[in-house]
């Protein structure tokens, strides 16, 4: 009816009812452009201005098709219902109508990096069902500004409630399979993923980056949590991330370093470890390095904290005495072994800081500045203090209060 009208207007839209909160960027608005009481154009939201008025986008990135005022003839979907669609192009949402559904034309990857392309690809998460399909990014031409970023609605400017987990399982959007990354100049980002092998860098990566953050990564199986695995010169930066694995195996690794050309910098992760490893180099042999700085490793088993070859170690601490074994060519610094943590609920896998702890909290360095990768946020983009805690989460004043609960998963759909 009238009480949900539409209006377009060059790149804003605004509903004259605003959508459900979960609404965000990435989704689908389909509408009737002339008049005719028909679907005949489609648009992508790339920015939520309030809860009502969005920034949207055609295909191609350029302005929407403009629509008669007061349009009642539109619909809302996600653009797709499987995300490994969204990689590759094809199966967009059953619900989207024929007439515009032709959004995504290519196969076996898009180069975005070609003149008159130049574009960043954002592949959103929502907390609408554990997403149980796995993932290999393959085919694409990528650069360091024009990447791939798997992520989940979280800002304001994103969605009206984040999708992004809170530390915990059961919160926020879910994957329950592995990705796979045989592409350079791909990010996850804030992704909560149960699998064998939760993210596996492996194969075709040239001489590039990857990017792994803000994520919730827990295995229970023989797999490794994240594996960098038979690539070229790739540098792989790991920032802000839970990591745990419970397996029994003794190979089962957390942030795991298995190409000898590889590269990886661990920064303010937490990891947990039953018979594995938390950070392991396993091969130093070629032009690789290993950095760790400001991370935890929580052994609750007979596994160890860290193991091999470091290229510089500053302000980590274990809960065993591993730190103090291992083999550093540059910096060695500020690491602490054997430490008695203090989190919220460990039992329950809840590895937040609690504010009774003397030995992560005020303890770790700066990295605001760091030359290779600097950030000033924790994994939920809580601004990290003047004295940075170590680990994948800053604690404020009055988080031991806070009870993590599911997001509600609101729907979205057709205008009725």
């Amino acid at each position: 009816g009238a009480s949900k009208s539409i209006t377009i207007n060059q790149d804003h839209v605004t509903f004259e009812t605003a959508p459900p909160d979960n609404v965000g960027i990435g989704d689908a608005l389909q509408y009737d452009s002339n008049g005719d009481s028909s679907v005949d154009a489609i648009a992508f939201i790339h920015q939520r201005i309030s809860a009502s008025e969005f920034i949207i986008k055609s295909e191609s990135g350029d302005l929407p098709i403009q629509a008669n005022a007061n349009d009642e003839d539109w619909s809302l979907f996600r653009a797709y219902d499987v995300l490994s669609d969204a990689e590759s192009g094809s199966n967009p949402n059953s619900g989207i109508d024929a007439a515009v559904n032709g959004f995504d034309s290519w196969t076996g990857g898009k180069d975005i990096t070609v003149a008159g392309s130049d574009e960043i690809w954002h592949i959103v998460y929502y907390d609408d069902a554990v997403h149980q399909s796995s993932l290999t990014i393959t085919g694409w031409t990528t650069g360091e500004f024009n990447y791939l970023k798997f992520m989940t609605a979280h800002t304001s400017d994103e969605v009206g409630v984040s999708q992004r987990h809170r530390g915990i399982w059961g919160t926020g959007a879910r994957i329950q399979k592995d990705l796979t990354s045989q592409q350079d100049y791909v990010q996850f980002e804030g992704l909560s993923i149960k699998g064998v092998t939760c993210l596996f860098v492996y194969g075709a990566n040239t001489s590039g980056k990857v990017w792994i953050n803000d994520n919730y990564l827990f295995t229970s199986g023989t797999g490794r949590t994240i594996d960098v695995y038979n690539t070229s010169v790739v540098s792989v930066y790991v920032w802000n991330n839970i990591v745990i694995n419970e397996s029994a195996s003794a190979s089962s690794y957390n942030i795991y370093k298995n190409d000898a050309d590889a590269s990886i910098y661990a920064y303010n992760n937490t990891t947990v470890s039953n018979s594995g490893i938390g950070f392991k180099n396993d091969n130093s042999a070629g032009q690789g390095e290993y950095y760790i700085k400001n991370n935890i490793a929580y052994v609750v088993g007979t596994g160890f904290g860290y193991s091999g070859a470091m290229n510089e170690a500053i302000n980590n601490i274990s809960s065993d005495a591993t730190l103090s074994t291992l083999t550093v060519s540059g910096t060695n610094t500020g690491n602490l072994d054997s430490q008695a943590m203090s989190f919220k609920n460990a039992s329950e896998h809840d590895y937040h800081l609690k504010g009774d702890d003397t030995t992560a909290i005020n303890k770790g360095v700066d990295l605001s500045s760091d030359s290779t990768l600097s950030f000033a946020n924790d994994y939920k983009g809580t601004p990290r203090s003047t004295s940075w805690d170590i680990g994948f989460h800053e604690h404020l004043v009055g988080d031991d209060a806070l009870t993590l609960t599911s997001i509600t998963t609101l729907n979205i759909g057709e205008n009725a």
